[in-house]
Parts: C-alpha cells; sequence; structure tokens
C-alpha cells in the first residue's frame, strides 16, 4: 500500500500545551532545505507607522530578506478574478514558502520572522515520515479484549517490538495476594534458595524466613493472603500471558515479588530483594513522611539499586480541591492519574504533581481464581508499573528516572481534547500513556527538568517572605535525555494571579545527557501582591522550548512551592498558628478546645499573645510586646528554616509524639545576642494526654566570645477568654496567677475556677519567674502597662523569684507571666536547651494529672544524650584525658563497693587506664534533663614488639614470632584490609621472594589500634666468586676474590679440602706444585645463616709457555748492533713461530710496525728501511705468549 506522506507544522507562538515534539529530519522530503510557511498580513490590515508604504508593499522581502534558495507566494492568484464567486470570496491567504540552506538557525530566522510588519505568523516544515503498518503483536489470553488498558496505551503495538523481560521485576507492595491463581503463580520471581531450603529457615540469610514469593509484613509471615486488593493490582502489571487463561499482564514477562504491606521495612524489602520498580497502590491525602521520601530518594538516586516507584494518585475528588496524595506526590515517584475505556478524565483527585494517566476498570484478576473489573487510580498505577517494565526491558541502559521522564514525554496529550477532559489540563497529568512512542522514541526525546527548587527575598536574600515582596527563584536544569540545543529556554508562569511575573524567562543553553546548570545568576523574579495569601502552598509551571535543525522541543512542568513559613498546627485540643520567629502562636495566641456536658467542644484563648525572650545582662533580643495595649511586638527573630513535621516521632514505639521543629535566628534585634534557636514542639499522640504540648530551645551561641549568663525564658499574655458553643461568654482578661514552687509551675485560673493554664520549666538550675499585672503596674514588680522595654525584659528573665500571685479571688485581672533559666558561662559554638511545658485543663486535679501524664513523654524526648566518650587506651600507669566532642558538662561516677559515687563534674577528666571500666559519665547541665550513664571503656595496651627485618634463605621456612598479646593479626597491607593470618604466630614455608607484614594484637578492637611492622628479605645467594685464571702452572699462582662480601657475614676458601688463608678473606693466592686438577672451593654464610659452597677447578701444567717465550727472547742474540745496512738477525734457541716486530723512538713513539722479516731455521732476519740513518731506536719482538725490547743504533 502507498505510504501517505504526513507533516507537522511547527508555530512558534505557539505556547506549550503538553504536546511532545521529536527530532524527526528537519528538511522537506528528500531535499536538504529548510522550509519556513510565512502567513502575510491581509492587504486591507491598518499596520501602524513608522513603516514606510513603500517598504509595506514589498511582499516578497519577508522572504528576500533571508536570502532564501528559493521562495514562491504558494496559493496562486484566481484565474478569473471578475468572476462572481471571486468577486465575494474572502481574500485568499498569502503564505510564502521559503527554502533555506539547512544550516540556517531556524529560531533567529522564525524570530525575524516574527518582526516584520507584514508576518502573521512564521512556521517551520518538519517532515515526519510515511505510515506504515504498524506491527502488532495479540495474546492468546481469552479475554484480553476486556482490558481497555490494552488499546488505550497500544500495548498490541508495544508487545510486538518486546515482550518483556523475566530478568525486570515488579515489586507490588499492597495488602494481600493470592499466590496460586491460575493467571498469577507462572509470573512470580521465585527465590530458589528458599524454595529448595530447609522450612522454617532464613536459607537466603536475607532476614526473611522461607520468602520464595515475598513476605508479609503485616503478620510477619510468609502467608501471603490478606484484601484481595493486592491480587488485583498484580494481575494488572504483570499476569501470565499466552497461557490461554484469563488476561495478558501489562509486563507481560516481567516477574512480580510481593510484599504485604505494614511498615516502611516492607518497601524496603522489595527494593533490597531485587525489585527493579513498585508499585504503591495506596496513600493519604497531605500526610508526608520525611522517612518514606528518604527511602524513596535513596533507592532511586542510588546506581546500584535504581528503582522506579509508581504510586496511585488518589481517587476522591476532594470537591475539586487540588490535593496532594503521598507516596505519589514526592518526587521520586511517578504520580499516576486514571481515565476510563474511553479516555475519559475520571472524577478522582486533582494535582499539580500527577506524572501522567493510565486507564483504570480493565478486567484483572482477583480473589478465588476470578476476575473482575475494578476502577481507581489503584489499577492505573499498575498499568503504568507493567508499562515501564517493557522499557527498563528494553532499554536496561535507562535509569529509573529517565524512564519515569520517557514515559511522561512520549505520553498522548491529545486525551485533552476529549470530552471535558480539557479543564484539568496541567492538573492532570502530562497526558495518556503511550507504550509504543515510549519505546520507539527513545533517541528521539529531548528532555529536560527543573531540579532542587531555591527561593529567597530577591533584595534580602530572607527566606521569609511577606506580602508585597519580590520573590526571586531558581533551579538546578538537568538534561535527562539526549542533550539539547545551545537555544533553551525556560519560561515560568504561576497558576496563581497573586504572583506577577517580573522576569519570567532564563535561557539555559546547551547541555549534554545529565548535565546541570543552574540560573542562580538569573532567577525568575515574582511580585507577590498585597493581598496574597501566605498560608497555602503556590503553584508554577515551567514552559521548556528549544529548537534546532533537527528538532523542536517544547515542554512543561509544574512546580509545588511551599511559600510560607507558617503553619497552623494542632496539639490535640491545644491549637495555634506558628512561625520561626520565637513566638508561641502567632497573632491570637493559643486556643484549647475541650467538649461540654452534651459532648459538642467548647473553646477558649489560653493566650492573647507569648513569645521567646532571650537576654543577657545588657541585650535582649524577643519576640514579645514593645506596648501591650497598641499590641506592638518586636520581630527580632527571623526565620532560618521551616516548620518540618518530624514524622518518625510519631512512629516511635515507646513514647509516641506529634514533634515539629523550626530554627531562626536573633540577626533582626538591634542589639543582637547571637544566637540561633532550633526549637521543636511535642505534644503526646496520645487519648488521655492531649491537653498539652511541651517546646524545647537548643539555644547555639553563634558568637566569637563567651555569654556570661544567657538568660532563655517564655511571656505569657493570658487572656483566658472562655466561649462555649451557645454563644455563652465569659469575661476575658479575668484571671489569678499563681507559682507552685515545688512544681516550678506558673499557673492560672479563670475567676469562675472551670479553666485552668500552666507553663512548667522543665530544666534544673536557676529559675527566674515574674507574675505580672497587665491592668495595675503597681501589683507586681515590673509594670509593663506604660510599655514593655528591654529594660523590663532582662529583669523579668534575670531577677529570680519575683512577684508570684496576681489577682484577686472572684475578680482576676489581666494577667501576664515570664518564666526563665538562667544558662551561665555559654562559649562559643556551644549549645544548650531548655524546655518549657504548657498545659490546660477543666480543673487543677486534672491539670496536675495532666503533667504528670506528659512528664514521662519529656524526659524520654528531652533527655541529654548519652555522652559519646572514645575508647580509651594507654600503658600501665598511664591516666587518659575523659571529654565529650561538645562542650556539654560531665558528671564523673565510680563504682565503688556496688554503688557509683560521684567524683565531680567538669569538662573533662583524667582517669588511670588501670582501672577505667570501674568509671561512669553523665550528660549534665546543657541539656533539660540529664542523659544516662556511660561506663568507660579502655584497655591497657600491650607493648607490642617484633623482628623489624627477618633474613631467610630461598626454598625455606620461617616462624615470624611476635611478642606482647597472645594472639596476633597479621595484614598484607598497611590499612589493616587484607587479614593474611590469626594465631600466635606465622609461618611461612618454601619461601620465594620478599614479603611483609603489618601486625596488631588480635585482641584489640577497639580505639586505636598498635600495628607494627615486619619484612621477610629472602637473603642473598651466593654462587659465583672472580678467578684470575682457571689454568695454572707449578711452582705459579693464581689470584681468587670473594666479590659479593659485603652481604655475607663470614666465608672460608679450601683448595683440595685444605683451608687457605684466613676466615674472611676477600682474596686468596693458591700456589700449586703439581700437575693436575685442583679443587678451590669458598664457604660463604649470608645473615640468614645459609651456607653456599662455590667450587671451581683449576687445570695445573708443567710448563707456562709464557714463561718459555720469553726466556727464549731473553737469551737470543741480535746482531749487528749498530745495524749499518739495513739488516739485523735475531739468533734464538728454538723457532717461535711467527711473530710481530715494530720500531720505536727511545721515548714510546712508534716508527714502524709490521717490519718484514725471514726465518731461517731460529734465526730471524728482520729488515729494516734504508732510510733510517743515525737513529737510536727500541726494536720490540712479539709473540702470543710474551715479547722482549732490544735498544738498538741504525747508522
Amino acid at each position: 500500500m502507498k505510504g501517505i506522506y504526513l507533516y507537522k507544522i511547527l508555530i512558534t507562538s505557539f505556547i506549550a500545551t503538553g504536546l511532545a515534539f521529536f527530532s524527526f529530519a528537519s528538511n522537506a522530503q528528500n531535499n536538504n532545505d529548510v522550509v519556513i510557511y510565512a502567513k502575510l498580513k491581509s492587504t486591507s490590515t491598518t499596520i501602524l507607522q513608522p513603516w514606510s508604504s513603500t517598504f509595506l508593499e514589498d511582499r516578497d522581502f519577508p522572504a528576500t530578506m533571508l536570502a532564501p534558495k528559493k521562495y514562491a507566494h504558494i496559493i496562486p492568484a484566481p484565474k478569473n478574478p471578475f468572476s462572481f464567486y471571486q468577486i465575494f470570496q474572502k481574500e485568499r491567504p498569502d503564505i510564502l514558502e521559503i527554502h533555506l540552506d539547512n544550516s540556517s538557525n531556524i529560531q533567529h530566522t522564525l524570530e525575524e520572522l516574527q518582526k516584520h510588519p507584514l508576518v502573521e505568523y512564521a512556521e517551520v516544515e518538519v517532515y515526519v515520515e510515511d505510515l506504515q503498518t504498524i506491527d502488532e503483536y495479540t495474546p492468546n489470553d481469552p479475554r484480553y479484549t476486556d482490558q481497555y488498558n490494552i488499546v488505550n496505551h497500544n500495548l498490541k503495538q508495544a508487545w510486538a517490538i518486546t515482550k518483556g523481560s523475566e530478568d525486570v521485576v515488579i515489586g507490588i507492595h499492597d495488602s494481600g495476594f493470592e499466590i496460586d491463581h491460575e493467571d498469577l503463580k507462572d509470573n512470580l520471581r521465585v527465590n530458589e534458595a528458599e524454595l529448595n531450603g530447609s522450612p522454617g529457615i532464613d536459607d537466603d540469610n536475607n532476614g526473611y524466613i522461607d520468602d520464595i514469593y515475598g513476605y508479609n509484613f503485616a503478620n510477619n509471615s510468609d502467608d501471603l493472603t490478606g484484601s484481595n486488593h493486592g491480587t488485583e493490582v498484580a494481575g494488572t502489571a504483570a499476569a501470565t500471558p499466552d497461557n490461554q487463561k484469563g488476561i495478558a499482564g501489562i509486563g507481560f514477562n516481567a516477574k512480580m515479588i510481593f510484599a504485604v504491606r505494614s511498615t516502611l521495612s516492607s518497601l524496603v524489602y522489595l527494593a533490597e530483594n531485587g525489585a527493579d520498580i513498585i508499585n504503591m497502590s495506596w496513600g493519604a491525602p497531605n500526610i508526608s513522611s520525611q522517612a518514606y521520601e528518604e527511602v524513596i530518594d535513596f533507592y532511586t538516586e542510588d546506581p546500584e539499586y535504581d528503582v522506579l516507584f509508581v504510586a496511585a494518585s488518589g481517587n476522591n475528588n476532594h470537591n475539586q480541591e487540588l490535593t496532594n496524595y503521598f507516596p505519589a506526590s514526592y518526587d521520586n515517584v511517578m504520580s499516576v492519574g486514571a481515565v476510563d475505556e474511553n479516555k475519559n478524565n475520571r472524577d478522582f483527585t486533582k494535582s499539580y504533581n500527577i506524572t501522567l494517566i493510565g486507564t483504570d476498570n480493565s478486567l484483572s484478576t482477583t480473589v478465588n481464581n476470578g476476575y473482575k473489573h475494578t476502577s481507581g487510580t489503584s489499577y492505573a498505577s499498575p498499568t503504568l508499573a507493567g508499562i515501564a517494565a517493557l522499557v527498563r526491558s528494553e532499554y536496561p541502559e535507562l535509569t529509573a528516572k529517565q524512564v519515569k521522564q520517557l514515559l511522561r514525554f512520549t505520553s498522548d496529550t491529545s486525551f485533552y481534547s476529549i470530552g471535558n477532559n480539557a479543564k484539568d489540563r496541567y492538573r492532570f497529568g502530562y497526558g495518556l500513556a503511550d507504550a509504543y512512542r515510549a519505546l520507539t522514541y527513545k533517541d528521539s526525546a529531548h528532555i529536560v527538568q527543573a531540579e532542587n527548587l531555591h527561593y529567597e527575598h530577591h533584595t534580602t536574600g530572607d527566606i521569609a517572605i511577606a506580602q508585597g515582596d519580590t520573590l526571586a527563584i531558581w533551579f538546578d536544569f538537568r538534561n535527562i535525555l539526549n542533550g539539547n540545543s545551545g537555544n533553551l529556554k525556560a519560561i515560568m508562569t504561576s497558576y496563581n494571579n497573586s504572583y506577577t511575573p517580573i522576569s519570567d524567562t532564563t535561557f539555559i543553553g546547551q547541555m549534554s545527557e545529565g548535565q546541570v546548570i543552574s540560573n542562580n545568576r538569573a532567577p525568575f523574579l515574582f511580585k507577590i501582591s498585597e493581598t496574597a495569601n501566605l498560608q497555602e502552598n503556590v503553584y508554577f509551571r515551567i514552559n521548556f522550548v528549544d529548537s534546532s535543525s533537527n528538532y523542536v522541543y517544547k515542554d512543561w512542568q509544574n512546580i509545588e512551592m511551599n511559600i510560607t513559613l507558617e503553619q497552623f498546627i494542632n496539639f490535640n485540643k491545644i491549637t495555634g498558628v506558628f512561625r520561626p520567629d520565637g513566638t508561641i502562636g502567632k497573632e491570637h495566641g493559643l486556643s484549647y478546645f475541650t467538649p461540654n456536658s452534651s459532648f459538642s467542644y467548647n473553646h477558649y484563648h489560653l493566650t492573647r499573645q507569648a513569645g521567646v525572650i532571650l537576654a543577657t545582662k545588657d541585650r535582649v533580643s524577643d519576640a514579645t510586646y514593645t506596648d501591650i495595649y497598641a499590641n506592638t511586638r518586636n520581630s527580632d527573630f527571623q526565620g532560618v528554616t521551616f516548620i518540618n513535621y518530624l514524622r518518625e516521632y510519631a512512629m516511635d514505639e515507646n513514647y509516641p509524639m506529634y514533634a515539629y521543629t523550626m530554627m531562626y535566628g536573633d540577626t533582626e534585634s538591634n542589639s543582637p545576642i547571637s544566637v540561633e534557636v532550633n526549637q521543636t514542639y511535642f505534644s503526646a499522640n496520645n487519648f488521655y494526654i492531649n491537653s498539652e504540648f511541651f517546646t524545647e530551645l537548643a539555644i547555639k551561641n553563634v558568637s566569637n566570645e563567651e555569654i556570661d549568663t544567657l538568660y532563655a525564658g517564655l511571656f505569657m499574655d493570658w487572656m483566658m477568654e472562655y466561649t462555649t458553643i451557645s454563644e455563652e461568654t465569659f469575661p476575658a482578661d479575668s484571671s489569678i496567677l499563681d507559682y507552685d514552687q515545688s512544681r516550678r509551675m506558673v499557673f492560672v485560673k479563670h475567676v469562675n475556677e472551670r479553666k485552668y493554664a500552666a507553663i512548667t520549666l522543665l530544666n534544673e538550675g536557676d529559675i527566674n519567674v515574674q507574675a505580672i499585672d497587665n491592668t495595675d503596674g503597681t501589683n507586681s514588680a515590673i509594670d509593663i502597662t506604660d510599655g514593655f522595654s528591654d529594660s523590663d525584659k532582662i529583669k523579668a528573665v534575670s531577677s529570680g523569684i519575683g512577684t508570684t500571685n496576681i489577682g484577686e479571688p472572684d475578680v482576676g485581672t489581666n494577667t501576664s507571666s515570664v518564666i526563665s533559666l538562667s544558662i551561665p558561662n555559654l562559649k562559643a559554638n556551644e549549645t544548650a536547651r531548655v524546655g518549657f511545658l504548657i498545659t490546660a485543663a477543666d480543673s487543677l486535679t486534672q491539670l496536675y494529672s495532666q503533667i504528670d501524664s506528659i512528664l514521662p513523654y519529656a524526659q524520654y524526648w528531652l533527655k541529654g544524650s548519652s555522652p559519646e566518650i572514645e575508647y580509651q587506651q594507654a600503658y600501665e600507669g598511664e591516666y587518659v584525658p575523659i571529654r565529650t566532642s561538645n562542650f556539654d558538662s560531665l558528671a564523673l561516677f565510680k563504682n565503688e563497693n556496688g554503688t557509683k559515687e560521684l567524683k565531680g563534674r567538669g569538662r573533662q577528666f583524667e582517669v588511670l587506664i588501670d582501672s577505667i571500666d570501674y568509671y561512669y559519665v553523665q550528660s549534665q547541665g546543657r541539656f533539660v534533663y540529664n542523659g544516662d550513664t556511660v561506663q568507660l571503656q579502655g584497655e591497657v595496651i600491650p607493648i607490642l614488639t617484633v623482628e623489624p627485618t627477618i633474613y631467610t634463605c630461598v626454598n625455606s621456612s620461617i616462624i615470624i614470632q611476635p611478642d606482647g598479646c597472645n594472639n596476633y593479626h597479621f595484614y598484607k597491607d598497611e590499612l589493616l584490609t587484607q587479614l593474611a593470618h590469626t594465631g600466635k604466630s606465622l609461618t611461612l614455608y618454601d619461601n620465594q621472594r620478599d614479603t611483609s607484614f603489618w601486625i596488631t594484637c588480635a585482641e584489640r578492637t577497639a580505639g586505636t589500634i598498635e600495628k607494627v611492622f615486619t619484612q621477610v628479605i629472602i637473603d642473598s645467594v651466593f654462587n659465583d666468586y672472580s678467578m684470575s685464571d682457571s689454568i695454572s702452572y707449578v711452582n705459579e699462582s693464581i689470584t681468587a676474590t670473594f666479590d659479593a662480601n659485603a652481604s655475607a657475614t663470614t666465608w672460608t676458601w679450601y683448595l683440595d679440602d685444605q683451608k687457605i688463608g684466613e676466615t674472611n678473606d676477600i682474596t686468596v693466592n693458591p700456589t700449586f706444585t703439581s700437575t693436575g686438577f685442583s679443587e678451590l672451593r669458598l664457604f660463604a654464610t649470608n645473615k640468614a645463616g645459609c651456607t653456599y659452597i662455590i667450587s671451581k677447578e683449576i687445570e695445573v701444567k708443567s710448563d707456562n709457555p709464557l714463561s718459555s717465550v720469553v726466556s727464549t727472547l731473553e737469551e737470543g742474540k741480535l746482531y749487528p748492533n749498530p745495524v749499518n745496512d739495513g739488516k739485523i738477525h735475531l739468533a734464538l734457541s728454538r723457532n717461535l713461530g711467527m711473530m710481530s716486530f715494530e720500531l720505536y723512538t727511545t721515548d714510546g713513539r712508534l716508527l714502524l710496525d709490521k717490519i718484514p722479516y725471514i726465518i731461517t731455521g731460529s734465526n730471524y732476519t728482520i729488515y729494516l728501511p734504508r732510510t733510517l740513518k743515525n737513529k737510536n731506536c727500541i726494536l720490540r719482538a712479539s709473540s702470543t705468549y710474551g715479547s722482549k725490547t732490544w735498544q738498538i743504533s741504525i747508522l
């Protein structure tokens, strides 16, 4: 069948709406041109000056200004312009087709065309490809036609490319599974070690017994049964395909591992036991967990695991309010929404954090070997998990993050044109997942995402943002896949009209895959309106635009920002709005809710205002009144962090708590003390302890100087306004205040004695208390009716026990209180902790009961940490210093006769190492409650020694025997990572080479581990000595020399078994008395004690030819001398054969060599040149065995 040419028109003025453009060839059909279409405005369009009429009449100029290869107006003029039809027809569009060289910068060209006053729009033509028939694969499962997700996600086409891999494992984290279901049992990942192991035994040592197919964390067993939900989710993800039963799982051949969920450990189990993808079809709205998020982040980002987490985005529409479900809304989770079989948006949860869409209500497995249609994002999520398994099978090199973004970016955005889907664009995910596109467009997808949101006040750099401020926002932009061109830019818009962009565009530029670029130097800027609601999260959208000669990329990403530092906190019955600024319940303070007799709730305002006061003798930083009547307050503290909910505290097995933490500093004070406060609020997660909370202020001295005394306290303006739901009102500011010294507690009651409240200082130490009458200053030691000055505040927190009772019975008054702790000698960088308990009750008895009930919680959470004392080591009789790594004070105890006796308090002690086990220390002084005592640990260091160098002989054995310990570790390396042997000694057999060891005491397992070094050296091998000659003669000698004597300890020479010379003679000169063969032996011993024998044979002859020749020449007669006819004769006693004769001057210079001669018998006649006259010379005769010279005269 002939193919159909398909073209896609890309428009520069198009704002990204989720349509994805891929990297197709940027040319028109088969040529190499870049083709631009420029639509010209109508000739009747009025164009404002300053353009000249001549310029506007040139309708070719938009093309000619680009110097094109060719161009044309593609719609011709009418053939008969005067026909009736043409006269009344609207004007024909005038579109220029402009052909440019493919090296042209498309983005720049389009921008230039858009600037021309005649151009209405400009587009680039991108040739796609011929539409071809796409292969499909149909499974033989009889009910696959009831799986709507197969059609909606193009799975038949995807399965024609890949049917997944058994090596890819989907972890199903759910509430129960039927593992013997006919359509599940053959697609389960089998733990062979447990399957073939022993029942009741953890055969694979993973901590879980008999976990053949997974584990049940709800009942701590291998029984995976539970609710129907998990079985239905599992079938969607990976039911067994092509088995002529039921349905085909989306992941096809991918395997599954199950975890019946309970705590976070069940999620970790799947990641640790081979899951590549984990599906979580569960969640809760607006409840996030730092622990869950950290675990998911770790297993996603650690390359050893690289797990893709997939989760359902929620089924409740929450009255169309945007709602974040967790875990789906964590950054490293692919959040999945749902459509029905017709791709219509299910009216489920909407959120800017949804990643993409899956199909629900497809047929899936259920219990009792059954099948059913079930609706909800719980079933859209495993659809995506199965598609992700196909992608991970086909592209195993992609990371989890890349798979997530590839699935998102290749999803089908056209589903937003169906029905009413368009109304939820941007808050229902990027598109409908398309398995086929994800598998075929991997190399064409150029994807960039923003990470690591940062924001601050544009001019001050603070994180505290107020109405009317300018907000600076920046990100790290990461290229996820395939790089991008230098034209990439990001445009940021807000979904909230209260945030107006000042600078909304940043140019990112070219990045390679994996590269990160920050726009911190050119942040986005938004102006916050004066009426903006700072109590809610703000959502933005980033539009990405990029184009090159090869592709055009458009994409978008939602960004969620917690812009406010405020948070409403419900401490069971006590509530308030909190900020990290030192206030205790912002604006209207704290409220208390309590049931009445009809079991409905009444409430009353505990406080009008409360806040922290920190002071020294001459400086103060606070968040309290300056004028109580004008309600003006100091704002000396500036937030450093947001308020964070500490979920792990609520999971504590002993004393579960709701806990919130925040940090602030006194940088806004006119006379700052220079402190940083990390404040944590705690309230009990217990029905019976629900009318109180306590708070800890961890105050750090960030100055460079010691603070002599720091006073840390809370100011409370007690309002005590009681209002019932029936509008019955008790007068506010009608309370009586008193001080309970035994409990270190200031308590206040309404005059009707039906409502009570108290604040308790939890620390030991010097307490300061001031009760204040806000109406009549004469009734208290401090008068704040005329203003609450810095000097008043310093006096209130530092003057010991002042006024303790305010208010007359039955009358009461407007009361405030200050309670504080004196903290002496707070050193630079030291932290001191102060705790306060705030309680409300309906009677004094109930108040005391509530306090007594909460105190164990406070003592548990605010107790000083156990001192971290290093393991001590010293030699016998030495003292060791005992100190902590911080400045907290220690108490030192010694066990004497079974009783721990206090020996002192301080920051450092010295203890005799010999008795260290008798001592204990406890953290004191800087915590709300003293910590546990910790027994000191240490040991007397043995003196570890070993011979540093041990010599041995090749092929011999040796024992290394250290001294000082009972057993030793012998290591091959200095870092003590390669243990070679443990024992009392080490025997090395058949040594062939040098080696070395680092040795430690085996019983030493803590502290500084002493080590010694020894090296085993294969000592010198002696196999030669030098000898002047191997032949000698009777009555003559040779010279033998031991050249390697420096490496030997002793040596001796023997000639024919008789010692010659002295021991350790380097050289010997043996003389021979008879002919034959003699043996000269050297016995040499090295440092290791090994003796080597080197033997050489010497041949002894009777006559030395060298001596015979010389004597013959010496006995010969040379004549005539002087020489007068050029001839001279040498008469010898015997013929010496061939000889050579040379003539030298008397000073040794050569005159003539190779002088001719003849031999007659034993006479030699030598012929000298006749030209030589009147010279005295030296004549030399030479043979192989000797030579002789004579002085001659030539006449």
